[in-house]
């Protein structure tokens, strides 16, 4: 009796999940159960505020989420496979060489937001060996609003100016392809 329930009550959460997800303003009309399984399993209790299908070399499913002390965005694949997940983190809990980094760039109360950036999978979905991590900041220097990443070290990869019009163009730094072999730590924060 309890199987039975706890599966109805599974089958009911699935259900009303795969009804709350969107793409854009466009309902996502089937959004497989391995996805937004993985998603709960990665994040248990967490609320699932949209998805949205896109193709980025392979069909993947963006979907943002809620919770208690975390915000952020995950990507998985049709099968369930997490490939990345962007989580905004408190600036207290950044690794030193990312504090420092930022902190020569901007005063503190210039920098709005930053997301750590776990990547599991390439888009080519090649498993790394261990995941890559790195971080971005919303800064504010000379009056504009500037997205800046950084790798664990605190290396900055490259800053863009945000746009009125949400295009980004890029200033300086390098693409993620130009980190150094120690610049793929792992970081606990």
């Amino acid at each position: 009796m309890k199987k039975n329930l706890w599966k109805v009550g599974c089958v009911m959460l699935v259900c009303l999940v795969g009804a709350l997800m969107y793409a854009g303003e466009e309902r996502v009309s089937l959004v497989p159960v391995a996805v937004s399984n993985a998603i709960a399993k990665m994040f248990p209790g967490a609320a699932i505020e949209g998805v949205a299908m896109e193709t980025e070399g392979i069909e993947v499913y963006e979907a943002e989420v809620e919770g208690e002390d975390l915000e952020g965005e995950v990507t998985v694949t049709p099968e369930g496979v997490v490939i990345e997940k962007e989580m905004e983190v408190d600036f207290d809990t950044l690794p030193k060489e990312v504090k420092a980094a930022l902190i020569n760039l901007a005063d503190t109360d210039n920098i709005k937001e930053v997301k750590e950036e776990t990547v599991y999978y390439e888009v080519v979905l090649k498993k790394l060996e261990r995941p890559k991590v790195g971080y971005e900041a919303e800064v504010v220097l000379d009056g504009r609003e500037v997205i800046v990443e950084l790798n664990a070290k605190g290396k900055i990869l490259a800053k863009n100016v945000e746009q009125d019009n949400d295009e980004d163009q890029g200033q300086s730094g390098s693409d993620h392809d130009d980190q150094d072999e120690g610049d793929n730590e792992d970081h606990e924060g």
